[in-house]
Order: C-alpha cells, then structure tokens, then sequence
C-alpha cells in the first residue's frame, strides 16, 4: 500500500530530528521513500510517499520520532481507482 506522511516539528529539534533520521538509516529502519522527503521552504515541515506492507513499520516510526514530530499518514491511491470504487458503489 502506498502511504503519504507529513511530518511537522520545531526548529528548535532539528538537531535531535537528524540524529533520529540518521540512527534509523544505519538500523535499516528507514521507510522506503517513493517520493520525498521534500522540505517545504520556511517551516519545519516535510512530506514523503512510500509504500509499506507492515502497518507496524508505521507505528515504529511514528515512536521513534516521537515526540519532537507529529507526523500524519494518509493511505493514498490512484484517483482513477477511487473513482472506479466510487462507481460501482454508487450506482
């Protein structure tokens, strides 16, 4: 399944948020970035899509940034198979 998370901290974490990000990459824990992370200009905010079998993985990464980031994930699909759904449903 593919996923969008938007991560949103201080700037004041940012150096704690680093060491979180590399720790996770030598681990092996490190989401599998589809697209991203993309650094919104002027905030401390980021935004990535991956795709991840393992709900688990998500709630891990969720923990280990935690707390300096709350981070939201949306499960995305492609708009012509929401639409596809949204037909046959609702007919």
């Amino acid at each position: 399944m593919m996923f969008m998370a938007i991560m949103e901290g201080n700037w004041k974490d940012m150096d704690k948020l680093i060491e979180k990000y590399r720790r996770r990459i030598e681990t092996g824990d490190a989401i599998k970035d589809l697209f991203g992370p993309i650094g919104i200009i002027g905030e401390p905010k980021i935004f990535t899509f991956f795709e991840m079998d393992n709900p688990d993985e998500i709630i891990k990464m969720v923990v280990d940034y935690a707390p300096e980031v709350t981070i939201n994930v949306y499960l995305v699909e492609d708009a012509t198979r929401l639409i596809e759904i949204w037909q046959e449903r609702n007919k």
